[in-house]
């Protein structure tokens, strides 16, 4: 099986935007897309369309679908703005749809493809697939077909958090019921993630949070959740946290979502040979490891990147990982809080995510999406 190297990630993408479909085409299926043509603030730049799709003129190996549901999260915004250096971002040429994560049902395939057929549900898989709109082409080897017994909304940001925890707790260290993982970002989608595949492994798992007005909730619905212990950043540094640990083996592994202080704490618990895996820097602040962690502990420090992973692995490595995902998904071993929102109110939505204290996972339903729900 040929492995995804970055010319086609970036070929498989574009094949799902409107520019890319041949312009000589009857108007056979329409639908809502939210685009934009540069970088910015994302009520000045995002761009409501209808973008319209013509199966017969659908290429051997492609694939048209009707998105169900999509996700909506700093991420999404972050690459909207042009914040940082996101992923695969210097790859794409706007103007792009915006969304990076969703679930959507296959309604007509070219005449090659062979893996999926119409009716199927699929995630699509690969950096910035457009997933804020109604429907879209993708190649047959960028989608994944998953079971309908999946609830909707949890298999629209499968692709996401889920797929990076399933990651960080399989390729770095070997881990064996019983063992440790300490992690900052435990509200997070790759956090709430890691707890709950934690806990399937009979791992033991301690999760840093901000302590905010909703803290004592959060942490009671963390530990129902997967977690053993939460604490909050500013408790992670004390000695009563070194005591609070005794009883158990020192943490093995060390996951680092936000940067700053929380994550030099994070190495200062790790035992010995212990790995710390930086993931993401949610704080936007920098962290410092003392000589001493090293000198002392043989501690080692490593990065991980979705994309890169996706670059240099095959078709079916990506598909037993999201199969894999949807599986616990499908078993309830793997759950989120959940707040819905009509694809057509966009702008609700964004309101939505800039609460304070704003911890559900909000998910956009498209028409579609809403008749599954409904039904």
């Amino acid at each position: 099986m040929k492995s995804l190297n970055p010319p086609l990630l970036v070929a498989l993408n574009k094949l799902s935007f409107q520019r890319n479909i041949p312009t000589c085409f009857v108007k056979n299926i329409s639908g809502v897309a939210y685009t934009f043509s540069r970088h910015g603030k994302v009520t000045d730049v995002l761009k409501k369309e209808t973008q319209s799709y013509d199966e017969k003129k659908l290429g051997p190996s492609q694939v048209l679908v009707s998105f169900l549901a999509s996700t909506i999260g700093t991420t999404d915004l972050a690459f909207i703005r042009g914040m940082g250096k996101l992923d695969g971002s210097s790859s794409i040429k706007l103007p792009w749809v915006a969304g990076l994560e969703g679930v959507a049902e296959v309604v007509a395939t070219g005449n090659q493809v062979k893996s999926v057929g119409v009716g199927d549900r699929i995630i699509p898989f690969g950096f910035a697939i457009g997933a804020w709109r109604e429907h879209g082409i993708f190649s047959e080897s960028q989608v994944v077909p998953i079971s309908k017994s999946v609830k909707l909304e949890y298999a629209s940001l499968a692709s996401g958090g889920p797929c990076v925890a399933y990651r960080l707790l399989e390729d770095f260290v070997h881990l064996s019921p019983g063992d440790v993982v300490i992690q900052n970002c435990g509200t997070g989608a790759v956090g709430l993630s890691v707890a709950q595949i934690g806990k399937a492994k009979g791992l033991r798992v301690i999760s840093v949070i901000q302590e905010r007005g909703n803290y004592g909730p959060t942490v009671e619905r963390l530990k129902a959740w997967g977690n053993d212990i939460v604490v909050s950043h500013r408790y992670v540094g004390t000695f009563a946290m070194r005591r609070l640990l005794e009883d158990l083996p020192p943490p093995k592994l060390a996951l680092n979502g936000a940067g700053g202080p929380t994550a030099t704490e994070l190495a200062r618990l790790l035992g010995k040979g212990g790995t710390m895996i930086t993931y993401g820097n949610a704080s936007r602040k920098p962290f410092s490891i003392p000589t001493g962690i090293f000198t002392t502990n043989d501690i080692s420090l490593r990065g991980f990147s979705m994309l890169s992973w996706l670059q240099s692995k095959s078709e079916s490595d990506v598909k037993k990982m999201l199969q894999s995902v949807t599986q616990m998904m499908e078993n309830d071993q793997l759950k989120f809080w959940i707040e819905r929102k009509k694809l057509e109110e966009l702008e609700v939505a964004l309101q939505a995510l800039s609460r304070p204290q704003q911890e559900r996972r909000i998910v956009l339903v498209t028409k579609k999406g809403e008749m599954y729900l409904s039904g």
